[in-house]
């Protein structure tokens, strides 16, 4: 018997449904890692080979870039591996069947059997400004919100500089996307997270730039084991997207309204809203180039208060 499928669900779903019978029956484990940069694009050359003679590729680099940037998604649920280097090619081919297609239209004769730089990884990413970037150019003609503004121009050269280094095989710079925006009511907070969502997508650096809109009613269960089920099913959902959690300081495990009862996490705290945060804390992580973007708003007083006391 092989039991197979990601190992926190299998192992806590699955074995850690009867530990003392299941676990001690199926005793073997192994673990098949992620496939690292190298492994990726060694994977991805054999299958360029397989379509030899009939494909080659304009530059190897670009094949290799191609390969890296699948690497990104390594270590998040889902992660394709060997089918996400299946996916790359597809997408890959039907980017370079359009550009020959509209080449024949326009009267050139184009190498029907060659990869180029754009059908390997897209269009090269403009800089972006406010006459051709919508969002962008809302945030700008918003009143004050120099702090918003000077921090979006940081990732705008960001981006620039990480492109010229992707050209040239360099490392690229990552920066945590994660945000804490305070303010009154009437200040814009919700319609700039809004806006910063979709800069970020524009600029590449999320996958999807959706925004999800949250309360800590969302997040809070009314029983065990509920805030960490539902904080984990919101997480998962934004995965490639914005989390902007409103009023955030409302899962304060010391704030007005918590649980006092026995047990109640610490001194008096809420057991189910510390259980949000430990779960928030444990997951959003604040690593540098993480598919994900949390931005927790609320009043400045309480917010503060809140993340001293929190956690």
């Amino acid at each position: 018997v092989v039991v197979a499928g990601y190992e926190k669900k299998v192992y806590e779903e699955i074995l850690g449904f009867n530990t003392g019978m299941l676990a001690n029956r199926i005793r073997r484990r192994f673990e098949l890692s992620d496939f690292s940069d190298p492994e990726l694009i060694e994977l991805l050359e054999s299958e360029l080979e397989r379509t030899r003679p009939a494909y080659h590729v304009a530059d190897d680099k670009h094949v290799r870039i191609a390969a890296r940037r699948v690497g990104k998604g390594r270590g998040s649920l889902g992660f394709g591996n060997a089918r996400a280097v299946q996916n790359l090619l597809d997408a890959a081919v039907e980017r370079q069947t359009a550009r020959v297609v509209a080449e024949r239209r326009a009267g050139l004769r184009p190498d029907i059997f060659e990869f180029r730089r754009d059908d390997l990884l897209g269009e090269q990413s403009r800089l972006l400004e406010p006459e051709t970037c919508a969002p962008l150019r809302k945030l700008y003609e918003m009143e004050g919100l120099e702090q918003v503004k000077s921090s979006v121009d940081g990732l705008l050269k960001l981006a620039e500089s990480n492109a010229q280094r992707e050209e040239q095989e360099l490392p690229i710079a990552d920066v945590s996307l994660n945000r804490v925006f305070l303010g009154n009511p009437g200040t814009g907070k919700t319609t700039v997270a809004a806006l910063y969502g979709q800069i970020l997508k524009e600029l590449g650096l999320l996958s999807i730039g959706d925004v999800v809109l949250a309360t800590p009613v969302d997040l809070i269960g009314s029983a065990l084991g509920q805030s960490e089920e539902k904080t984990n099913a919101l997480l998962d959902r934004a995965l490639g997207c914005v989390l902007v959690i409103d009023e955030a300081y409302g899962l304060d495990p010391a704030g007005a309204g918590s649980f006092t009862g026995p047990g109640g996490g610490g001194a008096g705290g809420d057991p189910y809203k510390t259980a949000v945060i430990d779960t928030l804390v444990s997951r959003v992580q604040g690593d540098a180039g993480a598919d994900r973007c949390v931005l927790l708003l609320g009043y400045r007083k309480e917010m503060e208060r809140f993340i001293r006391r929190g956690n």
